[in-house]
């Protein structure tokens, strides 16, 4: 038995709102970072040591302090994009 392709993968309804748009991409943006981390992971399983190389040359030999201290910020400054891009579109300052 045949299923018909129902994927809405590369597919827009000519309804599809700027909010169900801006939720469609997330989702693509989600799925990209959740493969991208899975094959950041099958690779440190492959080769170990290259997780330690990659955090050394992050933190500079640990003289900027800890990965997850050189990583935070950037963290935060990603949710407090979201967090005014939200803001503004909840104003209505732009028209989407």
């Amino acid at each position: 038995m045949a299923f018909p392709n129902v994927s809405m993968a590369g597919r827009e309804p000519p309804h599809m709102g700027p909010v169900a748009h801006g939720v469609a991409v997330l989702g693509d943006a989600a799925q990209r970072a959740v493969s991208q981390l899975a094959a950041l992971a099958a690779d440190a399983v492959q080769a170990p040591s290259r997780l330690s190389q990659a955090a050394a040359l992050l933190t500079d030999d640990g003289r900027v302090g800890t990965v997850w201290r050189v990583t935070a910020p950037f963290g935060g400054l990603l949710l407090g994009a979201i967090g005014v891009a939200l803001g503004v579109y909840h104003t209505g300052l732009i028209n989407c």
